[in-house]
């Protein structure tokens, strides 16, 4: 799969691909986002761009652009997610009781379907419902949590990969489960 490609397919939980227990779907919204904002979608930047537009660093970018950003970026940690699930399976093999797709439901939460954003301050993931009207979300994303603490200004900073692995490795949930 070429890279753009990762910013509109989203893994998701799928009990019934035995296999698996997972699949990964095309996000229509996020494809068609991408297309129609970015024509150079392998530019190194591009990543850069959406971070940007899904933290409303541009006045000008309304809150269905900014939370299409997200989406794409979601898709994108998705892949990062599932890879380090399977990593943490394979670090533990041996005598253990579980499998990478006991991990998933901690982390791989995000069904891609629902447009989300931040409030103003960064800490509150708040929901576009079918009327585009803005409320705080029930449910809190584990995708969206890694978006939240992601400081995309550092000059230091990680990769967004890196900082979903990190996110992982330090979620309490999981690491209760460990």
């Amino acid at each position: 799969m070429n890279t753009s490609a990762r910013y509109w397919k989203i893994w998701r939980i799928n009990p019934a691909a035995e296999n698996l227990g997972y699949n990964k779907i095309t996000v229509t919204t996020a494809q068609e986002f991408i297309n129609s904002q970015f024509i150079d979608i392998e530019n190194s930047n591009f990543q850069n761009c959406l971070l940007s537009l899904f933290y409303g660093k541009n006045s000008q970018t309304d809150t269905i652009n900014r939370a299409r950003a997200g989406l794409c970026l979601r898709c994108y940690i998705s892949e990062a997610i599932l890879r380090e699930c399977k990593k943490i399976d394979y670090l533990f093999s041996g005598e253990k009781q579980f499998n990478y797709r006991d991990l998933l439901p901690f982390v791989l939460n995000d069904d891609g379907e629902k447009l989300i954003l931040l409030d103003e301050d960064g800490k509150t993931q708040l929901i576009v419902d079918e009327d585009f009207k803005i409320k705080e979300s029930k449910y809190n994303l584990f995708s969206v949590k890694v978006l939240q603490t992601f400081n995309a200004d550092l000059q230091s900073r990680m990769s967004l990969d890196n900082w979903a692995y990190l996110q992982i490795k330090q979620n309490h949930e999981l690491k209760n489960f460990l």
